[in-house]
């Protein structure tokens, strides 16, 4: 589809929709949670009036951005070998999860902004969490199985490498990137160690 701007200019359909969403991401990642269409539409480079004609709302920006962003950070992952020794599997694990923690946190702190009023980003909320679980039982299954309880041991599990912890470990106590991996890392240990998981009440 070919949509005539009012600065005569032409914009291609999908290559204007990505450059709107890469341009939204890039300036909440430099540093501006909540950049204005101008500033979105000067980043990509094309006019206000056809970002509104690919975004009409807030809400299918929103959803677009989310889109994008999770397929711009899955991208990077890799699989770990859930046959490595125990030790193996958590140092990779801990150290990509916080990896993919870090990166994503500008736009997650930007989406508290909206979340409560945005289904968009609540779905986005809800398939992070989901793809984050699944990588942590793939990668910790036969822990996981033999824990006096599974599923309580995969939620401690992962709550302990979600953003929330890593949001507070970084911003709550300052720590640092390789301070903070190393916090993820020894209580995902002591979560999945045998005789330290919790026991159902």
């Amino acid at each position: 589809m070919v949509v005539a701007g009012t600065d005569g200019r032409v914009a291609r359909g999908p290559r204007t929709h990505s450059a709107i969403v890469a341009a939204t991401i890039a300036l909440i990642e430099a540093g501006d949670p909540a950049p204005t269409s101008r500033r979105i539409a000067a980043r990509a480079g094309v006019s206000e009036r056809a970002l509104f004609l690919h975004f009409p709302d807030l809400e299918t920006l929103h959803a677009a951005v989310a889109e994008g962003h999770l397929a711009m950070v899955t991208a990077g992952w890799r699989a770990v070998d859930p046959g490595l020794a125990f030790p193996v599997r958590l140092r990779r694990f801990t150290e990509q999860r916080a990896r993919t923690l870090e990166r994503i946190s500008p736009l997650r702190r930007a989406a508290l902004r909206y979340e409560q009023g945005s289904p968009a980003l609540q779905a986005s909320r809800r398939r992070w969490n989901r793809l984050a679980s699944e990588e942590v039982a793939a990668v910790f299954g036969s822990e996981i199985r033999g824990a006096a309880s599974p599923a309580l041991t995969l939620a401690a599990a992962q709550m302990t490498t979600g953003w929330a912890a890593w949001d507070e470990l970084r911003i709550a106590q300052g720590l640092s990137v390789p301070e903070a991996t190393g916090v993820v890392e020894l209580a995902l240990q002591r979560v999945l160690t045998p005789g330290s998981a919790p026991m159902p009440g």
